[in-house]
């Protein structure tokens, strides 16, 4: 909980920082008195005074804001330089285009740099999308998909490895869509559409890689630590009956709760028996919505998951008991590392890789095919950044620079209130030739903060839902 915490207010603290200093640093390099630089809203806490400017932090953490001279349409003008009203229409959009703009560009640093350190990810997701597991009764079960596939193309679109698989599918949930497979030498197209997952509305079609039945963690106090189990044992049955994938083990287990099992084990070549017996946990739809969103989230960052507890198919168990002993797969980890020009480079791929994901996802919501039970807020961010976390500071600053991209990018959206909504009225302004009237811009402001309202209220909602009541 404190990790998660202070994850929280590192990663919240750092982004608003950058953004606000971003409109800060332009309006002083054009001459724009500057009143107030300010951490959070509402009544201010504590800070200093230096030059014309009250550097300070107030109570309400969630934002910031530069308070220029000038700045409120309703202020009195004297045609001074350093009022921001009084500049020209360019000076104006420069100065509030360099917020969104330094997100963009702390992306770029903050998604290469873990590269400079060197960042271990799994291995599975710069892999051929080689199908080594079907969910019984799956959409990818219906479609045809078989054990073995290798998947080419979805919806035309080439897919190299399993991160760009499992992307598509998760935006695109009750969508169907068109995959080019690889069987026996041959390519044909099946056609399948991936089931909506309870409430963070993300796309599954019931696919996985192969995944050998090898303990990659163990839970402190669970039956598989009290019974010896070790990272890195081969499960190779269950109550003698042989297990070949990972999700057969989890199965199997969950199958008995409370119920004496016998494992047997290879340990370096060594076989033996190991006796446990699964605890009873009932199937809480909060435990596989919030892993199944972590697991999304981690795939898209290239994150490894160091979740001990894991569920395969949980979300339809209705509160049914299942069993566990506390341990989750095996997962191989590569190290990429880059030299400093490398790494940038680097930024730059991720940063155009997460737009992308980004602008389709967008135009998937605005366009009634994805799901906007997927958006989340600051709980969400909260729990996410705790979770990356304990990964690792590499993971960490990955995860900031893929918010400080999507921070850039909203506040680009043409929303008044936002910056992409005051550049919108510069626009308007450049072409008319004349600002618009007060009423006109109140009436717009009014509008955006109650789109805003609605926005914070509904990822509110699903974050409570998500967290607390599933």
């Amino acid at each position: 909980m404190i990790t998660t915490i202070v994850s929280f207010v590192i990663v919240l603290g750092v982004l608003i920082f950058f953004h606000e200093l971003g409109h800060f640093m332009m309006a002083k390099w054009i001459g724009i008195r500057v009143e107030r630089f300010s951490l959070g809203f509402g009544p201010r806490i504590v800070g200093f005074v230096h030059g014309d400017t009250d550097y300070c932090i107030s109570a309400l953490p969630l934002g910031g804001y530069v308070k220029m001279t000038g700045e409120n349409p309703e202020e009195p003008l004297e045609g001074k330089p350093w009022e921001f009203g009084s500049r020209s229409v360019w000076e104006r959009a420069r100065v509030v285009l360099c917020g969104p703009g330094m997100n963009l560009i702390l992306a770029v640093f903050f998604l290469g740099f873990p590269f400079f350190l060197g960042r271990q990810v799994p291995a599975y997701l710069h892999e051929e999308p080689v199908i080594g597991w079907i969910d019984s009764d799956s959409p990818a079960e219906k479609a045809g998909l078989m054990i073995g596939d290798k998947i080419i193309s979805i919806d035309e679109k080439e897919v190299k490895n399993w991160q760009d698989v499992e992307m598509l599918i998760a935006i695109h949930p009750e969508t169907e869509m068109v995959f080019l497979v690889e069987r026996g030498g041959d390519r044909l197209s099946v056609r399948g559409t991936p089931d909506e997952v309870g409430s963070i509305g993300m796309g599954n079609l019931g696919i996985d890689r192969y995944m050998p039945p090898r303990i990659g963690g163990l839970n402190s106090g669970f039956p598989a630590e009290k019974a010896g189990l070790r990272i890195g044992d081969n499960v190779i049955s269950i109550e003698g009956k042989p297990l070949h994938h990972w999700y057969e083990l989890a199965d199997m287990i969950h199958e008995r709760p409370e119920l004496l099992t016998k494992l047997t084990i290879d340990r370096d070549g060594e076989v033996f028996e190991v006796e446990v017996t699964p605890v009873a946990f009932k199937a809480e739809a909060k435990i596989s919505y919030a892993s199944r969103l972590i697991r999304w989230i981690k795939g898209l960052l290239g994150a490894p998951d160091t979740k001990g507890i894991t569920m395969q198919g949980d979300e339809d168990r209705g509160g049914r008991e299942f069993g566990l002993i506390g341990i989750s797969p095996y997962q191989d980890m590569i190290v990429r590392k880059y030299g400093v020009l490398g790494s940038i480079k680097k930024g730059f791929e991720e940063s155009l890789r997460l737009l992308k994901v980004t602008f389709e996802f967008l135009y998937k919501l605005i366009a009634g095919k994805a799901s906007p039970k997927s958006l989340g807020g600051p709980i969400m961010i909260a729990h996410v950044a705790g979770e990356v976390a304990r990964t690792g500071l590499a993971e960490l600053i990955y995860f900031m620079g893929f918010l400080s991209l999507q921070l850039g990018i909203l506040n680009l959206l043409p929303i008044p209130v936002l910056d992409g909504g005051h550049l919108m009225f510069f626009g308007i302004e450049a072409i008319k030739r004349r600002p618009l009237s007060i009423k006109s811009r109140e009436v717009a402001q009014q509008i955006g903060v109650a789109l805003l309202l609605i926005l914070m209220v509904y990822v509110f909602y699903n974050d409570i839902l998500r967290y607390f009541f599933h």
